[in-house]
C-alpha cells in the first residue's frame, strides 16, 4: 500500500489563513517549487518534484472547423460520444450540430423554435455512454432529450425546468441512461445562504436522487447603480466555485476551487468520499492581475465609479487553487491549475487519484472532453473561425 502525500509551493510569505466567513484564502506566497512526498507503508520516503512527473506528449491528429455543410459562428462546448462523433454547441449560432471524427457534418440537433424538439437558446449540452444528447434551453427553461439510432438522432422526449422549485441549472451532467445529473443554484444570486445542490432529475422532470451534494454558489462580483444589482458574474482567476464533474462510468467529482482538495461518488455508492488531497498553497492575487482585471471589465463600468469602487474592494488576496476539472473515459481526471502568470498547468490524476503525469496547452486553447485517447481542444484560427484541434495521447 502507498499513501501519496502532494505539497506544491509557490513564493512563500507566511502572513494570512483561509477566512470561511469570507470564502477567500488569505495565504502564502510561495517561491516555485513542487513537491511531491511518496511514502510506502514499509520503504522509506522518497521525494520527487512535480517536474518530475512525466510528461503526457500531445501529438495534433487533425483539425475540424466549419464546411459548406456547416456554418459556425462560435464553438462553446463540445463533446464526444462512443464512436467518436462531436457534438458541437454554438452559442453565438443558437444551434447543436454533429460531426463525424474526421469533422464531417452529420446533422444540426434539433431545430430553432419553442416546439417539442426545438430550442431557442442551448444553455447546456451533455451526452452519456447511451450517446443521448441532452440540451437545456435557457429560453423555454425546457430539456429536450434525443436519441441516437442508425447514425443520426431523433428527439425522443422533453420536460420543463422547474426553476422556480429547484432553482437554476447551472450545469447538466449526463447520468445514467434515462436521467441526467443537474446543479441547481438559487434564483436570487445575492442570497448568501442559498447553496447549488447537485440533483439526479428522470428524462420527465422528476427528482430521482435529491440532494447529492450541496455547496456555496460561486463568489461573484455584482454590478449595482442607483442602489439596485444590475449584473453579476464570476470570475475563476480571482473567484472561489464550486466544480462538478462526471466521468463515462457515472462516477462524479467535486471540489471547491479554494483548494485541490477532490471528492469522489462512485456510480453505485451513496455519498461522496476523499478522492485527491494536495496541499497547494495559493498564490498572492498580484498588482498587475488586479489591473488587468481592471481593464477586462472597463466596458460594463464605465460611467459608474461605486461599481469600479465595488469591484477594486471584492479583488481577493490569494488566486484560486485549481480552476477546471475533465474526466476521461478511464477515470483519469485532468485539474488545471494556475501558474504565476495565471495561465493553466494541467496535473493528470490516474482513476486511484494518484498524480502521474502533467501536461500544458498552449495559448488560447481550451479543453473541451477527452475521450478514446483524444483531447478535443476548442480555439479559433487566424481569421476568427472557430475550430477544433484533436490532440492524440496515450497513457
Amino acid at each position: 500500500m502507498f499513501k501519496t502525500n502532494f505539497v506544491v509551493c509557490r513564493f512563500i510569505t507566511l502572513s494570512h489563513k483561509y477566512n470561511p466567513m469570507k470564502a477567500c484564502i488569505l495565504t502564502a506566497s510561495l517561491i516555485s517549487c513542487s513537491v511531491i512526498l511518496i511514502t510506502a507503508c514499509s520503504a522509506e520516503s522518497e521525494e520527487i518534484t512535480i517536474m518530475d512527473l512525466p510528461e503526457l506528449i500531445l501529438s495534433k491528429s487533425h483539425t475540424i472547423t466549419e464546411s459548406d455543410e456547416l456554418l459556425l459562428g462560435s464553438i462553446t462546448a463540445l463533446h464526444a460520444d462512443s464512436e467518436g462523433n462531436l457534438i458541437l454547441t454554438d452559442t453565438q449560432q443558437r444551434y447543436v450540430h454533429a460531426v463525424d471524427p474526421q469533422g464531417n457534418y452529420i446533422q444540426t440537433i434539433g431545430a430553432r423554435g419553442s416546439g417539442p424538439g426545438e430550442y431557442q437558446f442551448p444553455g447546456q449540452v451533455t451526452t452519456g455512454n447511451d450517446d443521448a444528447i441532452h440540451i437545456l434551453d435557457w429560453s423555454t427553461q425546457a430539456v429536450s432529450t434525443f436519441h441516437k439510432a442508425d447514425g443520426g438522432w431523433a428527439f425522443s422526449s422533453d420536460f420543463n425546468a422547474n426553476f422556480s422549485e429547484t432553482g437554476f441549472y447551472s450545469a447538466m451532467l449526463a447520468a445514467v441512461p434515462g436521467s441526467i445529473f443537474a446543479v441547481t443554484r438559487p434564483n436570487v444570486l445575492t442570497d448568501e445562504d442559498a447553496m447549488s445542490v447537485l440533483r439526479q432529475i428522470d428524462l420527465e422532470g422528476n427528482i430521482v436522487q435529491d440532494s447529492l451534494y450541496a455547496f456555496p454558489p460561486p463568489q461573484q462580483f455584482t454590478i449595482t447603480q442607483d442602489g439596485m444589482a444590475r449584473m453579476s458574474m464570476s470570475n475563476p482567476l480571482m473567484h472561489r466555485q464550486g466544480r462538478v464533474v462526471a466521468d463515462y462510468s457515472g462516477n462524479l467529482y467535486y471540489g471547491w476551487t479554494d483548494s485541490l482538495y477532490i471528492k469522489r461518488k462512485e456510480s453505485a455508492a451513496s455519498s461522496f468520499e476523499p478522492h485527491i488531497s494536495l496541499d497547494l498553497p495559493v498564490r498572492e492575487f498580484s498588482a498587475s492581475m488586479r489591473d488587468s482585471m481592471m481593464n477586462s471589465f472597463e466596458p460594463i463600468l464605465e460611467g459608474n465609479n461605486q461599481a469600479r469602487r465595488d469591484l477594486r474592494e471584492s479583488f481577493p488576496e490569494t488566486v484560486p487553487a485549481f480552476n477546471i476539472m475533465v474526466a476521461d473515459d478511464l477515470g483519469y481526471l485532468w485539474v488545471s491549475v494556475f501558474d504565476t502568470d495565471g495561465k493553466p498547468e494541467w496535473i493528470i490524476f490516474d482513476a486511484d487519484g494518484n498524480p502521474v503525469y502533467k501536461t500544458t496547452l498552449d495559448d488560447g486553447y481550451r479543453l473541451g472532453a477527452l475521450r478514446h485517447g483524444f483531447a478535443y481542444l476548442i480555439s479559433t484560427d487566424d481569421d476568427g473561425l472557430p475550430l477544433v484541434t484533436v490532440m492524440k495521447y496515450s497513457y
